[in-house]
């Protein structure tokens, strides 16, 4: 079941919209009222001719959703409304004539994601003052994808070559990645890959570390993200059946847990800069010796400990895991209901119709002795298809899936219905 995605829009760089900051509390943000005239200004130099204002609990917006958006005409109503808050998170988004415009939703998934990129940034501004380094390589990702012609990646620039008929990124922050991933068809990207971009050997260890802790911790999580095999890689094939969001919050969970633990001890044991390689090689040693959980299985997200990784980065205390699993779950259950029910109606409307029609002709056909043993195999299999098109409809009849995602069987009977 595809999902019913937009084409890819525009959106502007950072360069397109030169807008002064204001100062809140601790940190730097554009003033609202400038950012809003600044993309109206922009939006119309593109064509442009009316706005929308999206929740982030709305992203990925899909066509439908969009066009339902109500939207204003940018040369009539320029000013920002006073009641409406805007996010600075994703940039807004130009879908021929309409520009979408975003607004905060604390309970989103694209808040709770930022939150754990904020955290990757803070850590890695700490790990260049221990290293005495500014061009070390923290690990980046890669995603390679199908060779459609509707890429995001072509929209963007940011494709590096192509193998074998699949396009693959050039690398990617975690922050990067996550809008791309917002705009892409996720059942065209076939892998992702952590990977480090440096050449020197303190590169190389910091990956091995990152790797090893990740693994050695997390390794049953990273099933549930398809980790593929393979020694000192770290490679998925997306899920199916999380969205590509719930994936990329999980793995960069994983990431920076990761990277706080090396913080953790580098503060700890306070080696020097020039003794890096050396103490990352003695760390890299104790990860591996840890024993690899060997569980399998949506279990593993149900887990508390799994739940508190979320939150933890998320800079939450609200259990956001397993709101977003219910949430994840209410959506796959509308959509599996739905193609339930109209497979019925096709079923008892116009397949078992036609089939009725067609037994009732072949049984009045008369035909030479020769050609009734043809007639009564055509006329069994007739038979046979109207049984299984019953059977099947009387399936659909008793199809019942619990009303929440609150349980690890609920999960289990879902995906075994919607892989029926």
């Amino acid at each position: 079941m595809r999902e019913n995605m937009h084409p890819i829009p525009q959106w502007p760089s950072p360069f397109d919209l030169n807008v002064p900051n204001s100062t809140t509390g601790s940190s730097q943000v554009p003033d609202p009222k400038e950012y809003f005239k600044s993309v109206l200004s922009w939006a119309e130099e593109k064509g442009g001719e009316e706005y929308a204002f999206v929740s982030l609990s709305d992203c990925p917006l899909d066509q439908d959703r969009r066009k339902l958006l109500d939207s204003y005409r940018i040369s009539e109503n320029s000013e920002l409304p006073a009641e409406i808050s805007l996010s600075y998170l994703l940039p807004p988004l130009l879908y021929g004539n309409q520009v979408c415009i975003w607004t905060t939703s604390e309970d989103s998934i694209v808040e709770h994601y930022y939150h754990i990129v904020e955290k990757i940034e803070e850590l890695e501004l700490q790990l260049s003052h221990f290293l005495e380094e500014e061009n070390f390589f923290i690990p980046q990702l890669v995603w390679m994808e199908e060779g459609t012609e509707t890429s995001v990646l072509l929209a963007s620039k940011l494709w590096e070559k192509k193998e074998r008929g699949k396009r693959i990124s050039s690398p990617l922050s975690f922050g990067q990645i996550f809008f791309l991933a917002s705009l892409a068809d996720a059942e065209s990207v076939t892998e992702l890959e952590l990977k480090s971009f440096g050449t020197s050997e303190l590169n190389s260890s910091l990956f091995q570390f990152i790797y090893m802790r990740a693994v050695s911790k997390y390794g049953s999580l990273l099933s549930i993200l398809g980790k593929t095999s393979g020694e000192g890689t770290l490679k998925f094939h997306p899920s199916s059946y999380l969205s590509f969001a719930l994936q990329l919050v999980i793995l960069a969970s994983i990431f920076v847990e990761a990277i706080d633990e090396l913080v953790s001890l580098w503060i700890e044991e306070r080696p020097k800069a020039k003794d890096a390689v050396s103490k990352l090689a003695e760390w890299i040693q104790k990860e591996s010796q840890i024993p690899h959980s060997q569980e399998e299985g949506i279990d593993i997200l149900f887990q508390e400990r799994t739940i508190r990784l979320i939150d933890k980065y998320g800079d939450r205390t609200d259990r956001f895991l397993s709101k977003r699993l219910d949430w994840e779950y209410s959506d796959w259950k509308k959509r599996i209901e739905s193609f339930s029910e109209k497979r019925k109606k096709e079923i008892e409307e116009a397949l078992v119709p036609d089939l009725l029609s067609r037994i009732g002709a072949h049984s009045q056909v008369s035909l030479p002795d020769e050609l009734k043993k043809a007639s009564e195999e055509i006329g069994k299999s007739l038979q046979n298809d109207l049984e299984n098109l019953l059977l099947e409809r009387n399936k659909l009849t008793e199809f019942k899936l619990d009303p929440n995602g609150k349980s690890p069987e609920s999960w289990n009977d879902l995906l075994s219905k919607r892989s029926e």
